[in-house]
């Protein structure tokens, strides 16, 4: 039904017809800029055909729309602004391997709209078309929480370097647009991404310290509930309402209710409920990997933490608590890690076992020295240069622990019937080993991870052997070229990347590819040559061959 709305809309049709028209909204996701172009959502609730502002050519609207603004930088515009914007809508076109229009129509958006900065209008909330009393209050509340997300970002850059600033944006706020690409691909072939999303343990701090001081100060129960109930769902929506958030969220009032009325809780209960609330108010968020990753963590939490606790009873209680924990969520996730990235982080249990402790103490601190920055400069200072510290531990530690020889092996996609297999063998082996005495326990592990280690190295081994002839890959990058040339002895040559790093990196990594012998760039456009920037902070590369009109070029220099 969702599918059938949206593909009979009257801005889909705008968007077949590639017509130029004048839509109205409220801004509902955080505006990015990359490459010249500010891009954020929008929940339109009017439409102006041929772009005429006029009432007898204005239709209602509710839906999301992307737009896209070409700029020469960042739009002043935040989350839960009300603006009125012209320009053509067009249907979504994906790249290479990124399928765009895909990953747009699994958040229920159909269209996207291109514009010009001087096509767009501040509106105030009151002003917009056709705007319901229940979106109204929506909008204004998503303005106030952009506007405390843009304070959070700016005491935070005022305070700690760039480097610190962005990874202590996305602890707190689950937002990566500030993140050094460096940093962020360290915690990814770690493992330890999850950190830069803002999830349950981010409710749970707010729960956890007001909580206290509620009942400290005697309020009835009810009241304590509703300001509780507020305060998570104001902190969700500054947090940028991500699927694992809001899924935290759901599952926290839940929680709450139960308390409020007196019963119990059970995990897989309020997990399920959280699903079933999430898909109902959008069904498309079940294509969400984020949503995906989020949900099955927390399964795999609730149903097999204890278990692992138990299986490790002979280890220290701190040590047997922070393993099982991480145990649990890595397994959860591996299989639709490996589906979709077509990797596995080898380090991760070790690299989350070492660096989660610090997220903690970071997150707490690191939100405690917002207000008190405000309040006082020099004590905000001081308790912001713990922070540094922390922040610093944590990406030296990820930097450090990434480069470990096969730290992130390559192991290509998965069918999703294998991704789906997986899940009923991952829980027959944790009932099993729950079973059994510490002697086979040990002795079955030991088989098991020699099996695996097997595995992956025969797998890395066959997914990279030279072929038995000469053989020429054209890799699918989008708009652009790129050619991959393996010769009988292993050398491999790659001729142009396309215009995308990320494309042309995955490509290469489905192949196991981790050295290139040499980089041929045959001329600096950024459809050929765009895809090889920061190739070699992720392969090794022998050589790079370009012509001598390139020499002091961007391009040369990027790479």
């Amino acid at each position: 039904l969702a599918v059938s709305e949206l593909e009979s809309s009257l801005l889909y049709k705008a968007a077949r017809q590639s017509a130029h028209a004048t839509i109205e909204g409220y801004i509902t996701s955080d505006p990015t800029y990359q490459e010249g172009i500010s891009s954020f959502n929008l929940k339109a609730t009017a439409y102006y055909l041929d772009g005429m502002a006029s009432d007898d050519r204005r239709w209602r609207v509710d839906e999301e729309v992307r737009i896209k603004v070409r700029s020469r930088g960042r739009l002043k515009l935040g989350m839960g602004d009300g603006i009125r914007v012209s320009g053509r809508f067009a249907i979504p076109k994906s790249s290479g391997d990124f399928d765009y229009r895909r990953y747009l129509y699994h958040k229920g958006i159909m269209s996207v709209l291109s514009a010009h900065p001087d096509d767009i209008e501040h509106l105030p909330h009151q002003r917009l078309t056709n705007i319901s009393s229940m979106s109204s209050v929506v909008s204004s509340v998503m303005s106030y929480a952009g506007s405390i997300r843009r304070w959070v970002k700016g005491i935070n850059s005022s305070y700690l370097p760039p480097d610190c600033a962005g990874l202590l944006n996305g602890i707190v706020l689950g937002d990566i647009s500030t993140i050094d690409d460096e940093i962020e691909e360290s915690f990814r072939s770690t493992g330890l991404t999850h950190i830069l999303a803002a999830s349950g343990m981010n409710i749970a701090l707010v729960l956890g310290a007001l909580w206290p001081l509620l009942r400290l100060l005697r309020l009835r129960p009810r009241l304590q509930f509703g300001i509780l109930v507020a305060f998570s769902a104001l902190y969700t929506m500054v947090s940028g309402m991500s699927p694992s958030i809001t899924r935290a969220f759901v599952m926290a009032i839940i929680a709450l209710i139960a308390w409020l009325f007196g019963r119990g809780k059970d995990g897989l209960t309020s997990l399920s409920a959280a699903v079933l609330v999430i898909l109902i108010i959008n069904p498309f968020t079940l294509y969400d990997i984020g949503f995906q990753l989020s949900f099955v963590a927390t399964a795999s939490l609730i149903m097999f933490a204890s278990r692992f606790e138990r299986i490790m009873s002979e280890l220290p209680k701190a040590l047997r608590t922070g393993l099982s924990v991480t145990i649990a969520a890595q397994l959860g996730v591996l299989p639709i890690m490996v589906y979709y990235f077509g990797q596995v982080s080898a380090i991760s249990p070790i690299a989350n076992l070492v660096v989660i402790p610090l997220t903690g103490p970071a997150l707490v601190l690191g939100m405690v020295a917002l207000p008190l920055a405000a309040l006082s400069k020099f004590a905000g200072a001081l308790l912001f240069f713990v922070v540094k510290i922390i922040l610093e531990a944590m990406i030296h530690l990820a930097s450090t622990l990434s480069k470990i020889p096969g730290a992130s092996l390559s192991l290509g996609s998965p069918s999703l019937i294998t991704v789906l297999i997986s899940y009923p063998i991952i829980a027959a082996l944790a009932l099993y080993f729950e079973r059994i005495n510490l002697k086979l326990r040990l002795w079955h592990a030991s088989l098991l991870l020699i099996g695996l280690v097997t595995a992956s190295i025969w797998w890395q081994v066959a997914i990279s052997a030279p072929p038995t002839g000469l053989e020429i890959d054209f890799l699918d990058v989008g708009q652009g070229d790129s050619a991959l040339i393996t010769a009988p002895d292993g050398t491999r040559l790659l001729i142009d990347g396309g215009p995308d790093p990320g494309t042309l990196r995955k490509k290469l990594e489905q192949r196991g590819i981790k050295k290139i012998d040499a980089v041929l760039i045959s001329h600096s456009h950024a459809d050929h040559a765009g895809g090889l920037k920061k190739l070699a902070d992720a392969l090794t590369i022998g050589s790079i061959i370009y012509p001598r009109s390139m020499k002091d070029s961007r391009a040369s220099s990027a790479l």
